[in-house]
């Protein structure tokens, strides 16, 4: 999970910790990156990246259709969360 300005942090830390708990991934820990553009964006940004392909146990969760459900949900709940 990667961030582009300190003010996104605790949107980042939300982010992870929702998908660590449906997700059977190590964790990686949330980081700064203020060198890439899509973190650019002037509002609330992070970049999630939920493992590496050439990973076999990664890919297998990623392929698997409820746990994409299941991501999908967890972003939604973050996004809307109060």
């Amino acid at each position: 999970m990667l961030y582009g300005a300190p003010k996104h942090k605790q949107l980042a830390q939300k982010m992870q910790d929702a998908l660590l708990k449906i997700m059977n991934l190590k964790d990686r820990k949330i980081k700064e990156r203020t060198d890439l553009a899509v973190l650019k964006f002037k509002g609330p940004a992070v970049l999630i990246e939920l493992g590496f392909i050439a990973h076999d146990k990664d890919r297998d969760t990623m392929l698997n259709p409820q746990v994409r459900e299941d991501v999908c949900q967890a972003i939604a709940n973050v996004i809307l969360a109060p």
